[in-house]
């Protein structure tokens, strides 16, 4: 992926569409691309925030900490913003 790919992908992400291309040119520059395994855990409640995470493709369930295996919980995908509460 170019800057120029990550910066059209972030346009758009509702909440960074009217940040205009600068800001967002800042933001791509900065950004760096995790690739998650099916089953692997970004974080957990409770962990300290080191940043926010935006999906690009495919999809993460979101579940309570010691949920019911059971309980499907809750499925968000692309262009969803996401993180930890920083303390």
């Amino acid at each position: 992926m170019t800057i120029e790919d990550d910066i059209f992908f972030l346009e758009r992400v509702t909440t960074f569409a009217q940040l205009g291309f600068s800001a967002l040119q800042i933001i791509a520059i900065g950004a760096e691309a995790k690739q998650l395994e099916s089953g692997e855990v970004l974080f957990e409640a409770g962990d300290t925030a080191a940043s926010g995470y935006i999906i690009r493709d495919g999809a993460l369930k979101l579940a309570l900490p010691n949920a019911d295996p059971s309980d499907p919980g809750i499925t968000v995908g692309a262009g969803v913003l996401l993180g930890e509460l920083a303390w």
